[in-house]
């Protein structure tokens, strides 16, 4: 399909010992490369030669040395992947003895469905779980669904099942098609945790921008950067922001609480990652650079969460 660089997980390998890495990679296989390969970014159901063929192309990457497989179940076309076809094709991991790495379908109001979905997938595969950035968002799921999916996490790893979690350290057109916009960001979904109502638009911050005429807006909530700029409502901005970006504008949102966080932070079985989302910008999310000496200072530090000893273990060897 004229792609630059390796086609398939040998040719990675081989270009990683072709290059002068001034660290060690262990690279998992993602099952977003593994359903683009095999379908396209279609929104229908695997046929069963698709699935044996995802199947294949990850008992191939396991046979070459994957320490694992990472899931993003919440992103396209991934989202459109279902429980049992996620179970199907991720057989190989569990025959190697290996692990899924996954972000859940769903971390608002769905969140504890999200959890449920990915235990029972590494329960049918046989195999280790790492649920990746584990928290809680939307302000009235906070304080609750945590609980009930840390209660969930418990009774599978008191089945034997070995689950475990990271979090990051921070809480964190045309006049139709805005009025379109304007509609369907003030509707609640099932199956889509719209941040435009659960944390609400003056909790959302541009953060990066492709545009040089709209830099004037980084670093701004986006209500307040419509009301200084002179639009007629936060939703009129990010259609603004859409249009004009192609859909590239970053953006941070300050959606879970630091009580929640702790709950995670204190878990024995929960790790420190940064999630790092490497946007071109001056503003960037500040776990871009800042998760882990954020833990050290106010985890270890100021609030006596973690000694040193036990901050460095859930960075490294854990």
């Amino acid at each position: 399909i004229g792609l630059d660089g390796p086609h398939t997980y040998r040719d990675y390998l081989a270009a990683l010992h072709k290059a002068d890495l001034p660290l060690n990679v262990a690279a998992m296989i993602g099952t977003g490369t593994v359903k683009i390969c095999v379908k396209g970014f279609a929104d229908t159901p695997y046929t069963q030669q698709e699935l044996d063929d995802a199947r294949a192309l990850i008992e191939d990457a396991m046979a070459a040395g994957a320490p694992g497989v990472s899931l993003g179940i919440m992103y396209l076309p991934e989202c459109y992947s279902s429980t049992d076809e996620f179970a199907y094709i991720l057989e190989p991991v569990g025959r190697y003895h290996r692990v899924i790495t996954t972000h859940i379908r769903g971390e608002g109001d769905s969140m504890v469905q999200s959890v449920r979905e990915v235990i029972e997938i590494a329960r049918r595969v046989g195999c280790a779980l790492e649920i990746s950035h584990f928290k809680s968002c939307g302000m009235k799921n906070w304080g609750k669904d945590i609980h009930t999916a840390i209660a969930d996490i418990e009774a599978a790893r008191a089945e034997g099942m070995d689950v475990t979690v990271d979090f990051y350290p921070y809480e964190g057109g045309t006049p139709e098609g805005v009025e379109e916009f304007r509609r369907t960001s003030s509707v609640l979904y099932d199956d889509w945790d719209n941040f435009c109502i659960t944390l609400g638009w003056d909790r959302i911050i541009i953060s990066g921008v492709v545009r040089p005429e709209n830099e004037k807006f980084l670093g701004m909530r986006v209500t307040e950067a419509a009301e200084k700029f002179g639009f007629e409502d936060a939703a009129a901005l990010a259609a603004y922001l859409m249009h004009s970006e192609d859909g590239k504008t970053a953006i941070i949102n300050m959606s879970m609480s630091q009580d929640d966080i702790d709950t995670v932070a204190r878990l024995p079985w929960s790790n420190i990652i940064s999630d790092a989302i490497y946007a071109k910008t001056d503003t960037p999310h500040p776990r871009m650079f800042g998760a882990f000496p954020k833990v050290l200072r106010e985890y270890v530090a100021e609030r006596g969460i973690y000694t040193m000893q036990e901050a460095i273990r859930r960075m490294t060897s854990q």
